[in-house]
C-alpha cells in the first residue's frame, strides 16, 4: 500500500436487479461511493474510534453482472500509528485479517453499512429541506429496514446503535448536506434505477446480507432535482485552501478550496481589501465566507467571497 499506517476496507456491493444496469448507473454509483469515502468517511471514523484519517481512497477491484455486483477497496491513512491503533482496537477482531502482502484488512462489516448510512442521511437533509421539514428526515430512513445499517455497523464496531447513529450524522453537516445528497442518489442508482430493486453487501466468506429494501429504495430520490437559480449561503470559519495566480489581473485571479463544499477550485474574492494581505503567501485561511450557487439545490459552487478573514 506505500503508507504503513493504513489498513484495506474490503467493499462488495450487490444491488439486486433482475436487468442489466445501465452503464451511466454504475458509473454514478463508483462516483458517489468515492465522494462519500473522500468527504465524508474520515469524520465519521474520527468520531466513531477516536481514529485520525489522513487520507481515503476508493479502488476497483470488478464489477461483475447479473445482480450487478461491485468489488471495491476503501484504502484508509491514518497520521499516526497511535491512530491506526485506535481504529483498529474499535473494530471486532473477527473482521481483522492479513492479505497475502501482509497488508491489514478489514472485512466488508465495517464498511458497507457505514456508506450506505452516511448516504441515507444525506438523502434524509434533503427529502427534509425538499418537503419544508424543520429538520431533516434522517431518523426514518437510516432506522427503516429493521434497522440492518446501524446494527450490523455498531456490531462492527463494538458499540452500540446510538452511537453509530451519532457517528454517521456527525459526517453530513449542512455545509456538506448537498454534496452528500448528490452522492448518496449517485450510489443508489443501480437500484433506484429498477422498481423491485434492493441493495445487499456480500461479503466472500459468507452469504450476501439486505441492507436496504426495495420498499426504501422506492422512497429516494433518483436524481437531487436542481433550479436554474442562483442562490447564495453564508459560512462561518471555514477553511480555504488557496492558489493565487495573479491577484492584480481581473481575469485571472484568487482561486481556492472549501473541501467540505467542493473539491473543485472557485474563484475567491474579498469584500475587504485589507483582508488579501492576511492571504498572500499562505497555503490556507480561516474565513467567513458567502458562496454563491449555480443551482438551488446548492451543489455547484461558482464563487467563494471572503467577508472576513480570522
Amino acid at each position: 500500500m506505500g503508507d504503513a499506517f493504513a489498513v484495506i476496507l474490503e467493499n462488495r456491493l450487490r444491488y439486486t436487479t433482475t436487468y442489466p444496469v445501465p452503464v451511466e448507473d454504475v458509473i454514478a454509483s463508483l462516483q458517489g461511493m468515492d465522494s462519500l469515502v473522500k468527504r465524508n468517511l474520515p469524520k465519521a471514523i474520527r468520531t466513531l474510534t477516536g481514529a485520525k484519517v489522513k487520507s481515503a481512497e476508493l479502488l476497483v477491484s470488478g464489477i461483475e453482472d447479473g445482480s450487478l455486483i461491485e468489488n471495491v477497496a476503501i484504502v484508509l491513512g491514518f497520521s499516526s500509528e497511535e491512530d491506526l491503533n485506535k481504529y483498529l482496537q474499535s473494530v471486532r477482531s473477527k473482521y481483522i485479517t492479513k492479505d497475502a502482502e501482509g497488508n491489514t484488512v478489514i472485512k466488508a462489516q465495517a464498511i458497507a453499512p457505514l456508506l450506505t448510512a452516511i448516504a441515507l442521511v444525506g438523502l434524509g437533509y434533503y427529502i427534509g429541506n425538499s418537503s419544508g421539514a424543520s429538520t431533516p428526515s434522517t431518523p426514518p430512513l437510516i432506522q427503516g429496514d429493521g434497522n440492518v445499517v446501524v446494527t450490523i455497523g455498531a456490531e462492527a464496531y463494538k458499540t452500540d446503535p446510538q452511537n453509530f447513529v451519532r457517528a454517521v450524522e456527525a459526517a453530513v453537516t449542512s455545509r456538506n448536506a448537498a454534496n452528500t445528497a448528490k452522492a448518496g442518489a449517485q450510489y443508489f442508482a443501480p437500484a433506484s434505477g429498477e422498481t423491485g430493486a434492493g441493495l445487499q453487501f456480500a461479503p466472500k466468506d459468507s452469504e450476501p446480507v439486505d441492507m436496504i429494501t426495495p420498499q426504501t429504495i422506492a422512497k429516494l430520490p433518483r436524481t437531487i432535482e436542481k433550479t436554474n437559480n442562483s442562490e447564495d449561503a453564508s459560512y462561518k470559519n471555514v477553511e480555504i485552501k488557496l492558489r493565487a495566480s495573479d491577484a492584480d489581473s481581473e481575469s485571472r485571479g484568487w482561486a481556492g478550496t472549501i473541501e467540505e463544499i467542493s473539491d473543485k477550485r472557485v474563484r475567491v474574492i474579498f469584500n475587504n481589501p485589507s483582508d488579501v494581505g492576511k492571504a498572500t503567501y499562505r497555503p490556507s485561511i480561516k474565513a467567513d465566507v458567502i458562496v454563491t450557487y449555480s443551482d438551488a439545490a446548492h451543489i455547484k459552487p461558482i464563487l467563494y467571497i471572503v467577508e472576513k478573514v480570522h
